[in-house]
């Protein structure tokens, strides 16, 4: 197995090209044109990470806003 690491949207266009066989993740899509998706195959749980020596502490999404968050 080969493994490569590219933007979801440039990881749809090369399945569709044929230049790959399969993709993931895929959120919120659905089957289309010789374009199959399944059903989950992992269970994804929102998480923040940060250094302990920041002392960062959320109980809710909102004391997230003054923060510079950066995601996959």
């Amino acid at each position: 197995m080969k493994l490569h690491f590219v933007a979801l949207g440039r990881a749809e266009k090369l399945v569709r090209s044929g230049q790959y066989d399969l993709m993931a993740p895929i959120f919120f899509a659905q089957d289309c044109d010789n374009f199959y998706i399944s059903e989950p195959i992992v269970t994804h749980k929102p998480m923040v990470f940060s250094l302990s020596e920041r002392n960062l502490f959320s109980e809710s999404i909102s004391d997230l806003a003054k923060y510079s968050i950066i995601t996959f």
